[in-house]
């Protein structure tokens, strides 16, 4: 095996990647591999060496990864970050194909060293390594790809896009904008906050549909359309993924847990459809019918789906469950039924009736909420299920009204942001500014 040429750079330079293909400070210069692609060489030729010699400072992959940091994000994304989007994904994708694929696409590599780096970068030191550098050259390269023809949109650029929205999550920024401020923003994508949301579900919507097909275009479909309900629950904004796709997915003929909860993932996304959706209020009967399918769920989980622990915990009650998959499936069932008490048609009707029924909905909301959260905190290992019960508290946290509960929400959110990188602070203004008016 020959030695991969490589250039130490200087963390105030342009990291590798991003000179990928253009002439290189410290000997580095661009030739042209027989197919026609740019690679960066040193002028002297190599010496035959192998890769674990002692001395070898450099990747012995090839392909784009060229430098210590890069290999570090690289590998950090797969052993910690991936997990969270593959939560419901039996197969791993975007712990497996997706890195596979980076190794030699420039968009999806960019995209998931500016993810880990990010994140990683919150929670831990990462010296003078810019994340934004990385960011911003996946986001011209998204932005050229998105702007070809439709034929030319593929799932590579569905995973690009999933692992740039996930950037923007991490860095907080639609916790501090309005609706109307994101909907401006999608039009000026140097500045996002649902640019790329839109951007996926463009692709998703346009090209061929890939549910029921498998492999990263279905598996990426799924966090299309979670990223696309945090979105529309927390910003009370209609969903922009056409959900009618999603029928034809195998999940309704596998019995896998990740299916399992993938179902109501998909119910609790018909509910927020008809929630925020533009076309006015649902009716008593669409209501009632999305109700049958939401406890159809829970009467239907296997028998391995409950609980190995319950009791009521000293704040919120505890559950433990053997998989964070599981956690997901009963707080996106909780969640469901929150909203279909929100939103209950029945509460606009005139009468006394309805003022009584508002304050059912209160209790409902309250005891479903504890239990979201007591999921969260009683299952510590799953960090989507504490990105579930975030979104949970942003939306409906007012609804905590003991003080012991909002002291320990708080912490939660403290948290959330001190081991994940997840920025909280504002849901925490938020709540705090909510709670000081009752």
């Amino acid at each position: 095996m020959r030695r991969q040429s490589s250039t130490v750079i200087s963390a105030r330079t342009l990291p590798c990647l991003l000179s990928h293909g253009s002439p290189q400070a410290g000997g580095v210069e661009d030739e042209r591999s027989p197919s026609g692609s740019p690679k960066a060489v040193r002028r002297q030729a190599p010496t035959p060496e192998s890769p674990f010699s002692s001395g070898s400072t450099h990747s012995a992959l090839g392909g784009l990864i060229k430098t210590k940091e890069e290999a570090r994000f690289f590998i950090y994304y797969v052993r910690h970050l991936s997990p969270w989007v593959d939560i419901c994904d039996t197969r791993s994708h975007f712990a497996t194909e997706v890195p596979r694929r980076a190794l030699h696409e420039p968009l999806l590599a960019y995209a998931l060293i500016a993810c880990a780096s990010r994140q990683l970068s919150f929670i831990s030191s990462i010296g003078n390594f810019d994340p934004a550098l990385y960011y911003s050259r996946a986001l011209s390269l998204l932005i050229s790809k998105l702007s070809g023809p439709v034929e030319d949109l593929d799932e590579n650029i569905l995973a690009a896009l999933i692992l740039l929205r996930t950037y923007e999550e991490i860095t907080g920024r639609l916790g501090s904008m309005s609706v109307r401020d994101a909907m401006t923003v999608e039009q000026d994508p140097s500045d996002d906050t649902a640019t790329h949301l839109s951007g996926v579900t463009q692709l998703l919507n346009s090209v061929s549909n890939y549910m029921g097909k498998g492999g990263l275009g279905e598996a990426a479909s799924w966090i299309v359309l979670r990223q696309d309900m945090y979105f529309s629950m927390t910003r009370s904004h209609p969903l922009r993924t056409r959900l009618e796709c999603y029928k034809a997915s195998s999940c309704f003929t596998d019995d896998s847990p990740e299916s399992i909860v993938n179902r109501i993932v998909l119910i609790c996304a018909k509910i927020q459809a008809h929630a925020f959706g533009p076309a006015g209020r649902a009716t008593v009967q669409q209501w009632d019918q999305l109700r049958a399918e939401a406890e159809a769920w829970y009467e239907s989980r296997p028998w391995d789906f409950r609980p190995m622990w319950v009791e009521d915990g000293d704040v919120f009650p505890k559950a433990w469950l053997s998989q964070s998959v599981q956690v997901m499936g009963y707080q996106q069932y909780y969640l469901s039924l929150m909203l279909l008490a929100i939103f209950d048609p029945r509460l606009w009707e005139p009468g006394f009736e309805s003022f009584r029924q508002r304050r059912t909905t209160e209790e409902i909301v309250h005891e479903n909420i504890r239990l979201i959260m007591g999921l969260a905190i009683s299952n510590p290992s799953g960090m989507t299920n504490k990105f579930i019960a975030s979104h949970a508290l942003q939306a409906c946290g007012t609804y905590l009204t003991d003080p012991e509960e909002q002291k320990e929400a708080l912490k939660f959110l403290d948290e959330v942001e001190t081991q994940c990188g997840w920025r909280t602070k504002p849901v925490v203004d938020k709540l705090l500014a909510a709670w000081s008016m009752r």
